[in-house]
């Protein structure tokens, strides 16, 4: 596994990590908690290396924990030295499941130096919530370079400095689309004000009850109730995803935390609507951010929403596609009769009605608009209807499109919805298309070579070509026989996608 740094940024090595960064999807950035660390607080002990250890953990019950205990409250290393696993059976999950689950995203863990409990909750402090924030920002900038979204996946106390970072810094709130949240405080509550979160949270961390090692402990809540309250207007109205995760178990055998480190009133942000999504982990504050196996539900419900955020990325970006397609189609009809000149429709009727050239692009016409219908899957009659056709072309096909459009052809051959106005106006379309065949066999063209893999590169794309096996097609609905035009595949990226060429026929 590889090495990860303790203080900074660490990418994770994955199929995301190997893109260039035109073809990464996402950025997934992990953020720990109080005095945990970038790679410790997401490790969990294997299924296997658990099952052994049960019994030496009944024999030794209270060693381990004065153990646990002594080695909690003594500070860790906060040099910025690169830490590989602790223990070969341990399972360090984002790197080891999730970077390969989602390899369209590149995987990063961020480190920060949580060992000083002292002035964390205070303002003006070196070691303070919003200097660490102020430092998270100001690496993200620096050192994600790319110019894909971000998503990020934050334990406990670490949410609050993402939230801090995102109120400092234009460029990263741009790019944030989705915050997951385990156990995070946003807000104190007439149960549990600020002073008890943080208490929780630095027993918890030192792994001691005794009430005498926080009585020093400061606690600014202003300072945390403005970072939250500027990161909801911010989140809110920039369209940020919140996917918060609840813990559902206190913590077993310290007096005092058998209840829930922190509450599901203090652990939701209360977004209204879509906003934010809220469930829980059946697990305790510390546990919530471990798994141990892909089975875990809540490695399977973080990995889910990952997915997910990058699915709709994608479904936006072929919209924009075929928006622009669907304009640089309809720009072809942008003209203006009034503002041609006599020669240039005498030149264009004579173009027309050159018979050499009339018939051999009349023939190349049919024969491409025949290969797009043959490429879309589409079963229209376009060689009699003129909505058919339209519809073929992408354009708007709608009566008051079709009497603009017979407007600007000066067709006028009966009402509008009559059967000989819409023979008429398909004629004519198809005489424009003629007229103008250079310019549609370039688009046809572009169209066609937009089955570049964006991955493997190739330009004449088949799945069977390409290391990155197609396994998920963006179409809503799709069965794979019915693979629309420029469909873009989940894993290969082809726009072009030719469905028969499609391992997995699942649709999402």
């Amino acid at each position: 596994m590889a090495a990860v740094y303790r203080i900074g940024l660490t990418r994770l090595p994955g199929p995301g990590s190997d893109m260039g960064n035109n073809q990464v999807r996402l950025n997934i950035i992990f953020i720990h908690g109080l005095r945990g660390h970038p790679r410790k607080t997401w490790e969990a002990a294997s299924v296997a290396a658990s099952e052994r250890s049960n019994d030496m953990t009944k024999k030794h019950k209270g060693a381990n924990s004065w153990f646990s205990r002594l080695w909690a409250a003594s500070p860790s290393s906060s040099t910025e030295q690169a830490h590989t696993s602790s223990s070969s059976c341990s399972v360090f999950w984002p790197e080891q499941y999730l970077a390969s689950d989602v390899p369209q995203a590149r995987v990063w863990t961020y480190g920060y130096n949580a060992d000083v409990i002292g002035g964390l909750f205070q303002v003006n402090n070196k070691n303070s919530i919003s200097q660490h924030g102020q430092d998270l920002s100001v690496r993200l900038e620096r050192e994600i370079d790319n110019s894909q979204p971000v998503a990020f996946v934050a334990h406990s106390l670490g949410g609050i400095i993402v939230k801090d970072a995102i109120n400092r810094s234009e460029k990263i709130r741009e790019r944030t689309k989705l915050i997951i949240f385990l156990g995070t405080p946003h807000r104190g509550s007439t149960h549990a004000r600020w002073g008890q979160i943080a208490s929780n949270l630095v027993r918890l961390a030192l792994q001691d009850s005794n009430k005498k090692i926080i009585e020093g402990l400061e606690v600014n809540s202003e300072v945390l109730d403005n970072i939250h309250e500027q990161f909801k207007t911010i989140a809110f109205s920039g369209g940020i995803k919140i996917h918060s995760f609840q813990e559902a178990q206190g913590i077993s055998g310290m007096k005092g935390l058998d209840e829930k480190v922190v509450d599901d009133f203090s652990s939701k942000l209360d977004f209204p609507g879509q906003s934010e999504t809220v469930e829980s982990i059946d697990a305790n504050h510390m546990q919530m951010a471990r798994y141990s196996s892909k089975d875990d539900y809540g490695y399977r419900a973080i990995c889910g929403v990952l997915e997910a955020t990058i699915r709709e990325g994608m479904n936006r970006e072929c919209l924009a596609l075929r928006s622009d397609s669907n304009r640089d189609t309809k720009a072809l009809w942008e003209f203006e009769a009034p503002s041609r000149t006599a020669n240039e429709q005498v030149s264009l009727s004579n173009e027309i009605t050159t018979p050499s050239r009339t018939s051999s692009a009349r023939r190349s016409l049919k024969n491409a608009l025949a290969k797009l219908a043959q490429n879309a899957k589409v079963e229209l009659d376009w060689q009699k209807s003129v909505v058919d056709l339209l519809k073929l072309l992408k354009l708007d096909y709608s009566i008051e499109a079709r009497e603009r459009l017979a407007e600007r052809l000066h067709v006028d051959a009966g009402p509008s919805k009559s059967s000989a106005q819409n023979i008429a106006l398909r004629q004519a379309v198809m005489e424009e298309l003629v007229a103008r065949e250079d310019e549609w066999m370039g688009v046809m063209e572009s169209r066609r070579m937009s089955s570049r893999c964006l991955n493997c590169g190739s330009e004449e794309h088949w799945e069977q070509q390409c290391p990155y096996s197609c396994g998920k097609c963006l179409y809503l609905g799709h069965k794979a026989s019915k693979c629309e035009f420029l469909v873009r595949c989940m894993k290969c990226r082809n726009l072009g996608h030719i469905a028969e060429a499609c391992a997995d026929r699942s649709r999402i």
